[in-house]
């Protein structure tokens, strides 16, 4: 008797063993993709032919007033938008109808005018609602680069046309920020923060879940077994 249970508990600390290893499979599985969750803010809305965010002006280097940056939306017809706060106005058509290919900062003071480098390889910069031609390459301007991350970082959003992203680095975390545009010109900026802290909480919970649930697994299928055979009894002639 007391073999078959000291067997019996060495076969569920092995499964017990096997789960927690699948738990922390799965949590690291999770984390990135799932977990940690994002948190979603309205802010604002642009015209509804609104197609291509072009730029994001980030006003605070640390990413902490996310909803005070200016967003460079444009749309199907060519003309680009400048977006904050549910105010968006019309960019002033570039000279000998250049188009507008990127946008980007002459540099990075809070109040740096904005770059636009035309299709057709000139460079321009606006002051005063005018643009005015000068001279640089590309590499030399300011900005973060924007990155298509709606479908990359697994947002749970539907309706999305268009996304610009970049992640803010702080010590021991970082920060993944999405702005997304959908198909009705309704703006969303996407939040969350991925550290070492929620990391290994994630891989605990999750072990500790397998854990519980490879040591219960004999528990759990003996139970089923006997409910299987008191049925079958159950239904045998003799017992009716």
């Amino acid at each position: 008797m007391h073999k078959k249970s000291l067997r019996t508990f060495l076969l569920a600390g092995s499964f017990a063993l096997i789960g927690g290893i699948i738990g922390i499979a799965i949590g690291a599985l999770l984390y990135g993709t799932v977990l940690p969750l994002w948190s979603a803010k309205s802010i604002g809305q642009t015209s509804e032919q609104a197609a291509d965010i072009l730029f994001v002006d980030y006003q605070y280097a640390e990413a902490t007033h996310l909803e005070g940056n200016t967003l460079f939306v444009e749309t199907r017809s060519g003309e680009i938008y400048s977006v904050f706060q549910n105010t968006w106005n019309l960019l002033s058509p570039l000279p000998d109808e250049n188009t507008i290919s990127q946008i980007r900062l002459s540099d990075w003071e809070a109040d740096a005018p904005i770059v636009a480098i035309a299709d057709q390889g000139v460079t321009y910069q606006l002051v005063d609602n005018q643009w005015e031609t000068i001279e640089g390459n590309v590499e030399q301007f300011k900005g973060f680069t924007p990155k298509v991350c709606a479908d990359e970082w697994h947002l749970p959003a539907t309706g999305v046309i268009d996304s610009a992203g970049t992640v803010f680095s702080h010590a021991l975390a970082d920060e993944y920020v999405c702005y997304v545009l959908y198909g009705n010109g309704q703006l969303q900026v996407w939040t969350r923060t991925r550290d070492a802290f929620s990391l290994m909480g994630s891989l605990v919970i999750s072990g500790l879940v397998g854990l519980i649930a490879g040591f219960n697994a004999i528990l759990i299928v003996n139970y089923l077994r006997r409910v299987k055979e008191q049925g079958k009894h159950s239904s045998s002639p003799a017992a009716a």
